[in-house]
């Protein structure tokens, strides 16, 4: 009885249910049904259970992280899923090949498709997928064996929004070329991506739609690039942290971040500009969060162009150990604020605290290793709903 009552049931989350076996998926394969399925972290379940899988034919949405036992076997019972909308197989590892995509690539209703470190696809697998003609969204982060000519066979996915790229390190600028024919993409995300250099980012330029761009640790583009980046008005999130390696990318840099007037999240964190770079970024009105953790050179007088950026809630300045005491009177200047890390600021002191007093939209306060604070200076925080105090095990990671 109570099984023929649950054979109406659309939606099934057995995330992290990790003693469900194939066993139990004879029964699941019973609610012809279900749209949704997330089996996410479910590791028992083999291509066995895949074939059981394979009978809902009303499925949409099919979630598979870290069922690192699946193979290609199991996928081909998953290329029967034909309604399917979104497939997440992050994480799937080794099992997942080339061949295991050629059953991906009769889903063509599919919109959203992760393949997050599957580690053993590589061009070929990408040339299957270039028949999703409906996509929007592609992860194929740490597929380090994507290379260029893998790119090339994406391109023909002109509904593509959004794509993740991380850490395929096989991809140059030639790579990119074919990436910016997606006129589409929102999303970009080439962390780690580290043989891209200026002639890829004026690839990037052409992508006129874009609002997020990842360019994490891509260390071998200059403060020339960048200026080919000033053509996305509609970024309104950067991230540029790492991009440190050579002392190309720094102050003139962000006079190009500067003119992208949306931004509302900035990530430079460990990157080599001083006071004369932040003073670009003062035009940046709607910036909401920055990132300036592991950033030496900063020091109390780029703090001051900092406290002009009033609509801040998020200021990271985690290990910038010029911040002193005056610069957290610019700070405080900031009514907004509610997240401010200051890890490793070993300068800042109890008159420090004080002048961050002021900030009553304060919540988060982050003080590990600033060992020059007292229970005195704590005492003008004692506003602040979560403060991690420094102490005796506060040190460096």
């Amino acid at each position: 009885m109570r099984r023929r009552r649950l054979r109406h049931l659309v939606t099934l989350d057995l995330r992290a249910c990790r003693q469900v076996t194939d066993a139990g998926l004879v029964h699941v394969g019973e609610l012809s049904q279900l749209t949704a399925l997330y089996l996410n972290c479910c590791s028992e379940i083999t291509d066995a259970g895949l074939e059981q899988v394979g009978k809902l034919r009303q499925l949409a949405v099919l979630h598979l992280y870290e069922c690192t036992r699946i193979t290609d076997a199991g996928l081909r019972h998953v290329g029967r899923l034909l309604r399917l909308t979104s497939l997440d197989l992050d994480g799937c590892g080794e099992g997942v090949t080339d061949a295991g995509l050629q059953h991906v690539g009769e889903l063509q209703q599919l919109r959203v498709l992760d393949l997050h470190g599957c580690d053993s696809i590589t061009d070929a697998g990408m040339e299957h997928l270039r028949r999703l003609h409906k996509l929007k969204t592609l992860n194929i982060g740490c597929c380090k064996k994507v290379t260029d000519a893998g790119l090339e066979h994406l391109s023909q996915l002109q509904a593509l929004e959004s794509l993740d790229l991380h850490s395929c390190t096989g991809i140059t600028d030639a790579g990119v070329g074919h990436v910016a024919k997606l006129r589409q993409l929102i999303s970009l995300n080439l962390h780690n991506c580290s043989s891209l250099t200026d002639v890829g980012l004026e690839r990037i330029g052409t992508l006129h739609l874009l609002d997020s761009l990842n360019l994490h640790n891509c260390p071998r583009m200059t403060d020339a690039g960048l200026g080919h980046l000033s053509q996305l008005q509609q970024l309104t999130t950067l991230n540029l942290g790492c991009c440190c390696a050579c002392s190309s990318f720094a102050d003139e840099g962000l006079k190009h971040v500067g003119e992208l007037l949306h931004l509302t999240s900035l990530d430079l964190h460990n990157c080599k500009m001083t006071a004369a770079g932040l003073a670009h970024l003062r035009q940046l009105q709607d910036l909401t969060t920055l990132n300036l953790r592991e950033c030496k050179h900063i020091t109390d007088d780029g703090l001051k162009h900092v406290a002009e950026l009033r609509q801040l809630t998020c200021l990271d300045l985690e290990g910038c150990g010029g911040v002193t005491d005056h610069g957290l009177e610019h700070v405080a200047g900031l009514s907004l604020l509610s997240d401010l890390d200051l890890r490793r600021c070993k300068s800042v002191t109890d008159r420090g605290l004080e002048h961050l007093g002021q900030l009553r939209a304060l919540t988060n306060l982050c003080l590990e290793a600033c060992d020059k604070i007292t229970d005195a200076g704590l005492a003008h925080v004692k506003h602040v709903k979560h403060v991690r105090r420094p102490g005796p095990c506060s040190s460096p990671p």
